[in-house]
């Protein structure tokens, strides 16, 4: 994943576009960027998270070459405040049954060292099913969050913990069983 800059009247296809050749990839950016809209405009400056992947690589290299930045958003922006930009939810649906996992890593832009997690579950049927956090430098290698284990309390369908001391913009939740469970994790609110 990378990072860029819109320019004054850029949309999400716009982007897509300029980034991977294709207006289809406008949903992949929309699901890095929730706080976006399709319909509306983003406002100059404003970074955008997109996808490594390349859906059209000449399409790309023609933008590139001719520093075309395609700007079809002559109507309204959309209008946003920090706290639209920080928060991010992954939606999961993750089965416990399947043991273990390490959900996609996202990447906070605007992350300081402080870090809300809201873990949102139901039907966990053991008092030994952790959260746990990693972080990375460059989305690729993870190391454990120190102190970023949490069990979940299986009375509850939510559980939100704060982590201090984040070193990077990268982070991770991963599902450890201590026993056997039911349930679902069904999404996780990253809240910076």
């Amino acid at each position: 994943m990378k990072t860029i800059t819109a320019e004054s009247g850029q949309t999400i296809s716009d982007i897509a576009i300029q980034e991977m050749g294709d207006v289809a990839g406008s949903f992949d950016i929309l699901d890095l960027n929730p706080y976006l809209r399709l319909d509306m405009a983003i406002p100059a400056g404003t970074p955008v998270f997109v996808p490594d992947e390349v859906i059209n690589a000449q399409v790309v290299d023609y933008y590139t070459r001719n520093n075309i930045k395609p700007a079809s958003g002559l109507g309204e922006e959309i209008e946003l405040n920090l706290e639209d930009m920080t928060y991010v939810t992954q939606k999961l649906n993750y089965n416990l049954a399947g043991g273990d996992h390490a959900f996609d890593g996202i990447r906070l832009w605007n992350l300081k060292d402080k870090l809300t997690i809201q873990v949102n579950y139901s039907g966990v049927t053991s008092n030994k099913v952790s959260v746990a956090l990693s972080q990375s430098l460059d989305g690729l290698t993870y190391d454990p969050v120190p102190g970023g284990q949490y069990i979940l309390d299986r009375t509850k369908e939510s559980h939100t913990f704060n982590v201090i001391a984040l070193q990077t913009n990268y982070v991770r939740a991963e599902v450890i069983l201590l026993e056997s469970s039911a349930g679902t994790i069904d999404s996780i609110v990253f809240k910076v």
